[in-house]
Formats: C-alpha cells, structure tokens, sequence
C-alpha cells in the first residue's frame, strides 16, 4: 500500500523525519511525483524491523547485550 509519510508513520510507528530520511537517501523507493513523498507502507515497516533487530544487540565498545 503507497502513503504519505505521515500515514505511514502511523501505520508502522516509524517517525516521519525517519521515513523521510530512508526515502530521500534512497532506502526505500519514493513513489511521489517529485513534490510530495510517497512509500510502501510494507517497505518501512520491514526497515524498521531490520534496524530494530540491530538495536541494542551491542554496545560501541563490542560487547554483546545480554
């Protein structure tokens, strides 16, 4: 499903700046028209299941997060 950020903020939690971002560098495909930003709702939400799977599993110093 193709929404706005804003929208699919709401769908996945990811906040909008962070859809914005991913969109904009090139993570997720941008489906807008150029003016205006518009995402695969399933795109975001299997991002933020990658980098949620990557969150807190190590500390900057290397070790493992028990």
């Amino acid at each position: 499903m193709i929404l706005d950020p804003a929208t699919a903020s709401i769908a996945t939690g990811v906040p909008v700046r962070t859809i914005q971002r991913w969109a904009l560098i090139g993570r997720i495909n941008d489906h807008g028209d150029g003016l205006t930003i518009r995402v695969d709702v399933d795109d975001v939400a299997e991002l933020d299941a990658i980098r949620n799977a990557r969150k807190g599993r190590r500390l900057p110093n290397g070790h493992a997060v028990a």
